[in-house]
């Protein structure tokens, strides 16, 4: 599903993920009553007082993170989602995530130029999952994190599993200003 998002990132743009759903209709599959309406959102850290104008001004700065459950939240060096470092080549960050959701959680990745760096994998039932990893920066990059999950077909009374998700906007590292520039999807 990011695969898309993943490439356009590699090209040097910086694209902030957001979720949302428009198709209000019920779903047989979760359960009868279940809409799909609301079930994707996108959660933005506002600067000053809340308002629409500071929400949008949340998602251009990337400041941000699209799930339908689990709550997500990524940094490294300190810095979160949307920021941009300026490094040399071979500077060394510290990339912490944690997840927390309701139901179980099965991984936390942390991804890099679009491929998964290291994976934190919940075990039974684990409703928490956090990890941190120290990574040296060779080229320009981007850093995200994603989770999944599952709450089981009982959950809301429905048919079929329910996919739980979550997903960071990236911190971007920049070595020597430059923008990330990988030439397989340019």
């Amino acid at each position: 599903g990011f695969l898309y998002w993943y490439r356009l990132l590699n090209c040097g743009l910086s694209l902030p993920c957001t979720a949302g759903s428009d198709f209000p209709f019920g779903s047989n599959k979760l359960a009868t009553w279940y809409t799909n309406l609301g079930r994707d959102r996108t959660y933005v850290k506002t600067n000053g007082d809340f308002s629409f104008q500071s929400w949008r001004n949340g998602i251009r700065g990337g400041r941000n993170f699209s799930t339908n459950g689990p709550m997500l939240f990524l940094s490294i060096n300190g810095k979160e989602p949307g920021s941009r470092l300026n490094l040399q080549s071979g500077d060394k960050v510290i990339v912490s995530a944690r997840a927390f959701c309701k139901y179980p959680l099965e991984a936390l990745e942390l991804v890099v130029n679009g491929a998964v760096l290291k994976i934190a994998r919940g075990k039974g039932g684990q409703k928490y999952i956090e990890c941190e990893e120290r990574i040296e920066i060779k080229e320009s990059s981007w850093i995200a994190a994603r989770v999944r999950g599952e709450a089981g077909p009982k959950t809301f009374g429905g048919t079929a599993t329910w996919n739980l998700y979550a997903h960071t906007s990236p911190v971007y590292l920049l070595v020597k200003g430059k923008p990330v520039n990988r030439k397989e999807d340019l």
